[in-house]
């Protein structure tokens, strides 16, 4: 059974909106707003690859909400969520449609579709375990180095680019860690998701998540703007993966990344994701890569601008 998702605030979490940063003078409150069945996109959404579409964090936001949301008989998280973007919505209303594929005394496999105009732009599938707490010994738990926690670093937006006009990134607090000299950055969504809604942990990781393979980019255009003006190729995610063993705890994301290009025009990307207690996770991508020829007119131009802005 196909059960599409509605727009209403979960009862179960707080229904406070945090407040933008002055700084960026974004003019939205949100980054979809409820419209019926529907979510309409602010110019948050806006992604930087075409004219009028979406950016793949705010449908992967939507999507985990769906998943998340899917009605169950018993408490459970979702472990892994997997997302095909085969196209970039555009900047429209958009529904979410959700169907259990699977289920089982111990974990369920549910499956959402983001749709516009009746097509369909990107597909999930989510693994969600029933909750079954008990005690986990200290040394089974895992080891990781602890980053720099966010508050000890400083925002940084100039790397992005399209300053003049509403896009996703403005959305977020954006805190590469100091130096950058390795691709680690905190991220934090500053605004709700759909308006009137306090963005899940979840949410707040998989909107962050996408800019796992962009990290490394952004460390070129910061510490060589020039240089990356004649990069030889471009690179896209048409999907990522989630696994996750706990929730996140806070609103902060950290992602430690890493990327790989090979010459047959595919690359891959992945990132232990912490919060401030710790590894909760990791993401990985699948990359297409394609000559640099290929760029679209809104990303040159908005890469052009984030290296003048850079140097």
């Amino acid at each position: 059974m196909t059960i599409q998702t509605t727009p209403k605030a979960d009862s179960t979490q707080p229904n406070r909106t945090t407040q933008p940063n002055d700084e960026v003078g974004s003019r939205s409150q949100a980054i979809f707003k409820p419209e019926g069945n529907a979510f309409r996109p602010t110019g948050l959404a806006a992604g930087p690859w075409y004219e009028g579409s979406q950016h793949g964090g705010a449908m992967l936001g939507l999507l985990a909400r769906a998943v998340e949301r899917h009605p169950s008989e018993r408490p459970m998280q979702v472990v892994r969520l997997t997302v095909d973007l085969m196209r970039a919505a555009p900047m429209e209303p958009v529904t979410t449609e959700c169907r259990t594929y699977r289920q089982s005394r111990s974990l369920d496999i549910v499956e959402a579709s983001l749709l516009a105009g009746g097509k369909e732009f990107a597909r999930a599938s989510a693994m969600r375990f029933v909750l079954n707490p008990l005690p986990v010994p200290e040394d089974f738990r895992g080891e990781a180095p602890r980053l720099i926690p966010p508050a000890s670093v400083e925002a940084e937006t100039s790397a992005l680019g399209v300053e003049d006009r509403e896009a996703f990134h403005q959305a977020l607090d954006i805190r590469p860690t100091p130096g950058f000299e390795l691709p680690v950055v905190w991220l934090r969504l500053r605004l709700p998701l759909v308006e009137g809604e306090e963005p899940s942990p979840l949410v707040r990781v998989a909107t962050a998540a996408d800019f796992t393979y962009s990290m490394p980019t952004m460390r070129k255009i910061m510490s060589d703007p020039e240089g990356f003006d004649h990069e030889a190729f471009v690179s896209i995610n048409p999907d990522i993966s989630l696994n996750l063993h706990r929730p996140l705890l806070g609103e902060w994301v950290g992602l430690d990344c890493r990327v790989f290009y090979a010459e047959q025009g595919a690359g891959s990307a992945s990132a232990q994701i912490h919060d401030e207690s710790g590894v909760l996770g990791h993401a990985s991508q699948s990359l297409l890569v394609r000559d640099a020829s290929e760029q679209t007119a809104v990303w040159k131009d908005s890469q052009s601008k984030a290296g003048g802005k850079a140097g």
